[in-house]
């Protein structure tokens, strides 16, 4: 069999048509296929392996695109659609899309419809606000990852389920190994105790007599009346009272929770203590290291009888009472 068919030489034309001889003894013209632009002479072409070309580049599965590309599925099937762009899917079946290397990311959307993703979606969220989070979204549950500040450090559990920070399992309550310890010249830290084994030596605790911030004191010398006095004339303390008598019969010191002397007879006082009589003296000495409070004031007065009653007079000179107070 002769392939090509000759013709008629003519003005004009060529003396070959190409064609291809088949089995029966007919002809198939050959046709060469080239773009369809206006005057364009590009032709298509076949690789080795009869791959079309389009432009000089074979057609390859799946088709690569670089731009923005809408895909609509009629039937219930699966696409493969490697894209560098944004893929808008309206499908009513299930939908594989992946993305080709090159710079990403890629949004999908399906045009208004609901997104179902199965398996489990990581979300790397950045730290200009301070956060750095990494959760897995798997059944609908969050889980994330505690970090430090700077994304660097992870909090773990110990195998008790015990949070661990820098590694050490945090216990409730914390227990702390060291116990602050007292700097000579710092500050106290707490309650602290000290053994003094030596007395007399450094370690020794000894009491430093101040200069000021002591007890108040009153004195009276008996007159020949009932001695009403106005100690202090707001609330106060007293810490100790001395009392001496040189007659030969008991007086009483009559003390009252008032800020001004006593109306002596009227006022009921608080505390009556007696002093015992003698010619060569006699009396008490009352030491209190608390203190006997009184609200008001404190005042006093000096009597010859012991009810609350008496105005009896004492002599002058014959007692002499010494309050301590503050």
């Amino acid at each position: 069999m002769a392939d090509n068919l000759q013709t008629t030489p003519g003005s004009g034309s060529d003396p070959f048509v190409a064609t291809d001889q088949l089995p029966d003894g007919s002809h198939a013209q050959k046709v060469k296929l080239i773009d369809g632009t206006a005057d364009s002479a590009t032709p298509a072409t076949v690789t080795s392996a009869g791959a079309l070309k389009v432009d000089g580049s074979a057609s390859t599965q799946p088709v690569s695109f670089s731009g923005n590309v809408t895909v609509v599925q009629a039937a219930a099937a699966n696409l493969n659609a490697t894209v560098a762009g944004t893929v808008n899917a309206a499908q009513s079946g299930a939908w594989t899309v992946t993305a080709n290397a090159g710079t990403g990311p890629w949004p999908v959307t399906d045009n208004g419809g609901s997104l179902t993703v199965d398996g489990a979606v990581t979300a790397n969220i950045g730290t200009a606000n301070g956060l750095a989070l990494d959760a897995t979204l798997t059944g609908g549950s969050q889980k994330t990852k505690l970090v430090d500040t700077g994304g660097t450090n992870v909090a773990t559990v110990s195998a008790a389920g015990a949070l661990k920070v820098d590694g050490s399992a945090v216990t409730q309550p914390v227990s702390i190994a060291t116990a602050p310890v007292l700097v000579a010249g710092s500050a106290i830290i707490g309650n602290v105790g000290i053994d003094q084994t030596t007395p007399g030596t450094t370690n020794a605790v000894q009491p430093i007599p101040g200069t000021s911030g002591g007890l108040s004191i009153s004195r009276v010398i008996s007159a020949a009346t009932t001695n009403a006095t106005s100690v202090k004339a707001s609330a106060g303390q007293v810490y100790s009272i001395y009392a001496h008598n040189v007659n030969a019969a008991a007086r009483f010191l009559k003390l009252y929770n008032k800020a001004s002397a006593p109306t002596v007879g009227t006022d009921t006082p608080v505390l009556t203590l007696p002093i015992p009589g003698n010619a060569a003296g006699a009396g008490f000495v009352w030491d209190v290291p608390p203190g006997i409070a009184f609200g008001t004031g404190i005042a006093l007065a000096i009597t010859a009888a012991v009810t609350d009653a008496d105005t009896t007079a004492v002599a002058a000179n014959e007692i002499v009472v010494n309050l301590l107070y503050k």
